[in-house]
């Protein structure tokens, strides 16, 4: 057995304003039974002398550099040199909290849970939030697959909101070259969970940026979104456990809001795709299937009846806001 009880991966790329003080976050709690493995993923600035700088001398650091893969890649680089009975994540511009790592090891010596889930803060230069992922409180216990459904239809997959038992992260990995590639990952880990621990407190300080995907779409966003309810729908249909496709269904009629907001920024809110109408009418189909009592409301699955409409309705919403905020 590993003397390592943590692995903390950090992928890195152009973080040279923020990477002193993610690391200065997380040296400053480092014990010797934490590891944290730094992947400098190709970065073109002063990422890598300032990571090389800061990390002189200390133990228990491991740092790859690595031609750029994207966050995905990096990532996968870090998972495959990780020693630790469980694995964390952390962005390169994004901080812990002093008690991170006590926090987390006493929940893993206490409950040996298989996804540690944390609380967070979301900030940017003039304002801080709390940004609350906890589906639960204190341990749960998973019983049966439907006691997932809080997870699944809260939807939110930061992969750094929580801290994964190796046992269960075992041969996953991320969709290379794929942005959004939480949504393609953390869901399929909960539903191997049999255990789960929520500490209820912020952890982790995640920084929105100028340059955070929700404020850059493209048409690649659009095809990962595309590619990620693609993925759930085919791993749906290889399911006998019904709860299961339940679960999924939940998770696929939230994201397909994200993908309907990322169309309507990239192709505009008239433009309707054949793709998006397949993804709405598959979801549709898989939800008329399932046990009248686990449908989704049909108050939930206006949006994508009726996608066309509430693009409009969302185009004269952003019309009506910029008028009386002008």
């Amino acid at each position: 057995m590993s003397d390592i009880t943590l692995s903390i991966i950090i992928p890195c790329y152009n973080v040279e304003s923020y990477i002193k003080e993610c690391l200065d976050s997380v040296f400053i709690q480092l014990d010797v039974k934490t590891e944290v493995i730094i992947v400098n993923d190709g970065s073109t600035d002063c990422t890598k002398n300032i990571i090389k700088s800061l990390c002189a001398g200390k133990k228990n650091i491991k740092v790859i550099n690595q031609l750029n893969a994207g966050l995905s890649g990096a990532r996968n680089a870090g998972l495959k040199i990780a020693q630790g009975e469980y694995i964390a994540f952390l962005d390169g511009d994004d901080v812990l909290f002093p008690e991170y790592i006590n926090e987390v090891s006493n929940a893993i010596l206490e409950f040996r849970p298989d996804i540690i889930e944390i609380d967070a803060y979301r900030f940017t230069k003039e304002s801080t939030e709390a940004f609350n992922l906890c589906s639960y409180s204190g341990q749960k216990v998973i019983n049966k697959k439907m006691d997932l459904m809080p997870v699944f239809e809260f939807n939110q997959w930061y992969v750094w909101g929580r801290i994964y038992s190796k046992k269960i992260i075992s041969f996953e990995y991320f969709e290379d070259g794929r942005r959004y590639e939480d949504i393609m990952f953390t869901p399929y880990l909960y539903l191997k969970a049999k255990v789960i621990y929520s500490i209820n407190k912020p952890l982790i300080g995640y920084r929105h940026t100028p340059n955070s995907i929700t404020k850059s779409v493209k048409e690649c966003d659009y095809l990962d979104i595309i590619y990620a309810l693609q993925k759930f729908k085919k791993y749906t249909n290889k399911q006998v456990d019904t709860d299961i496709k339940i679960l999924l269904l939940n998770s696929r009629v939230r994201t397909f809001s994200y993908l309907k907001f990322i169309s309507n920024n990239v192709y505009g809110y008239f433009k309707t795709l054949e793709q998006t109408k397949l993804i709405a009418n598959d979801i549709l189909n898989d939800n008329s299937s399932v046990d009248v009592k686990y449908r989704i409301k049909r108050s939930k699955l206006l949006t994508i009846r009726y996608y066309r409409m509430s693009s409009t309705f969302s185009w004269l919403k952003k019309k009506l806001n910029t008028l009386f905020n002008s």
